[in-house]
């Protein structure tokens, strides 16, 4: 018989148009997260020969969670590539592969239907149209990368039990997610489940067989991990475990935060009710299986991000699940399509139209919005080497954006939010949950350890017009016009002499130099 070839092309086009309009909103939409930097500021110091420690010469605590992250950032700075640039390539790059294998997937499952499986088509739009998810994934954090993890994952069910590559896959996959982090566990628990439920039980061998290459090497590589981090780090968990408050159960923030991205993503009902649909009566096991893992992985990342209370990036924790959730959804409206048409279609189009209402913002507990996250991260990266090249050498600072004013210093830099400072993580909570800040640290203890100039979150003002305080203030001029607010906790002698003998530099008000 001649061969279709405008329904072979079909899948591969539709996916190198979902990949292009992913492409489009990333460059359209640059996001920055000062995060990004904690990781590169590890990775820095690690190359030059100084330990995976945020600070040179102070206690080793791990202030980060994404450990093959740090590594694809250490690669490309040992390259001599900037690493934000390296990392906004991989997660967005990522992200596109995993919005294109969906919709190709999507688009082969609907070969079937011939002309009517255009149809489907406006259900895509649930893989690029939702605020945040394109722009995040190019945010230099490892989102992206996650997402990508998760539906690997879910697509390795539709592989032939005995292939070669699906022996691979069941090694490989679970190994990448687990060192990227550690929570990406959830997902390869739920493909477990999936495939021990949604195989026919003729083929229990090949379960069991699958689950062996996935969790022998994971366990390996779980116990090195762990193994590494107690003997190194003298901890259990990654630090930003405790700083953030993750040890606590918040489960009113955690559902306020799920009620906040359900407004922002309604398409999360219909999606969830076709993974449903298509876990029980899909008559390919494989797209029962995917079905199913969609929402054993979405349930479970569900009940975690709502023991935390959730974070504070623009429901950054919610997208790689989403996209999983999103896998499973599209395959059960291709079952649903196979049998009427016409629902599937409306169905799509709803799902399309719900995909692109502007986001719903919790600010209970402290969510920030990806402006006001670029807006630091960009300030950040203005006002860290200003302050590297006006301030001794050593001079300890301590700030609230700890990533970017830290990277490529000569500064002692004080996360007051202790994500990297296990003194701050262990201390006392906020009295009111704040999702990612909750664990700030006390004046006290900043004096303790010998901070001299306090930054906050920068804040610039007029030189003309100075933002003054009832407090010892240092303002760094950035240029002619605008100066840095600072705040003299305990200044060394260094620091005075430098301030004072250069006025052009600097503004000092409540402190005399002749004192």
């Amino acid at each position: 018989m001649p061969r279709d070839w405008a329904a072979v092309a079909a899948p591969w086009a539709v996916a190198a148009a979902l990949a292009l309009v992913g492409a489009w909103i990333v460059v359209a939409q640059p996001v920055a997260f000062d995060d990004a930097w904690i990781t590169y500021r590890y990775a820095e110091n690690w190359l030059a020969g100084r330990g995976l420690v945020f600070d040179p010469g102070s206690e080793p605590v791990e202030g980060y969670s994404n450990p093959l992250w740090l590594l694809f950032s250490a690669l490309a700075m040992a390259m001599g590539v900037e690493p934000y640039a390296a990392t906004r390539f991989l997660g967005a790059g990522s992200y596109l592969v995993a919005i294109a294998a969906v919709g190709g997937g999507l688009a082969q499952h609907a070969r079937a239907l011939g002309p009517a499986g255009a149809a489907l088509v406006p259900a895509l739009g649930c893989l690029f149209l939702p605020a945040g998810l394109g722009a995040i994934s190019g945010s230099g954090l490892e989102t992206g990368f996650a997402g990508l993890c998760l539906v690997s994952l879910g697509l390795s069910l539709l592989l032939r039990g005995r292939s070669r590559w699906t022996g691979l896959i069941c090694v490989v996959v679970p190994l990448v997610a687990c060192a990227t982090r550690l929570d990406l566990l959830i997902g390869v628990i739920a493909v477990s489940l999936a495939d021990l439920v949604g195989e026919r039980a003729k083929r229990l061998p090949d379960v069991r067989r699958r689950a062996l290459q996935r969790w022998v090497p994971l366990s390996v590589l779980l116990a090195a991990m762990f193994g590494f981090r107690w003997s190194y780090y003298g901890a259990w968990l990654p630090n930003p475990y405790w700083a953030k408050g993750a040890d606590e159960w918040h489960l009113v923030a955690g559902a306020s935060y799920w009620w906040g991205f359900l407004r922002s993503a309604w398409q999360v009902i219909p999606l969830a009710g076709l993974a449903v649909f298509g876990a029980l009566s899909a008559r390919s096991w494989r797209l029962r299986r995917l079905c199913l893992y969609s929402l054993l992985c979405f349930v479970g990342y569900g009940l975690y991000v709502a023991k935390v209370g959730g974070d504070f990036m623009q429901y950054r924790f919610a997208w790689p699940p989403y996209l999983a959730l999103s896998a499973g959804g599209l395959a059960g409206l291709s079952e649903l399509a196979r049998r009427q048409v016409a629902p599937a279609a409306l169905l799509g189009v709803a799902i399309g139209s719900l995909s692109a209402l502007p986001p719903v913002l919790e600010h209970e507990y402290a969510m920030q919005s990806l402006a006001e996250m670029d807006d630091y991260t960009r300030l950040g990266l203005e006002v860290g080497p200003a302050l590297d090249e006006a301030l001794p050498a050593g001079t300890r600072v301590a700030t609230t954006l700890a990533g970017t004013l830290s990277f490529g210093s000569s500064l002692h830099i004080i996360d007051q939010w202790g994500l990297n400072d296990r003194e701050v993580a262990q201390g006392e909570s906020l009295p009111v949950f704040q999702r990612g800040h909750y664990k700030p640290a006390t004046e006290a203890l900043l004096r303790a350890r010998g901070v001299e100039l306090v930054i906050h979150h920068p804040q610039v003002c007029a030189c003309d017009d100075l933002c003054l305080e009832d407090a010892p203030m240092l303002f760094v001029r950035l240029d002619a016009t605008r100066c840095l607010q600072g705040f003299l906790l305990s200044p060394g002698q260094e620091l005075i002499d430098r301030v004072c003998s250069a006025p052009d530099r600097f503004v000092l008000h409540g402190v005399h130099c002749g004192r």
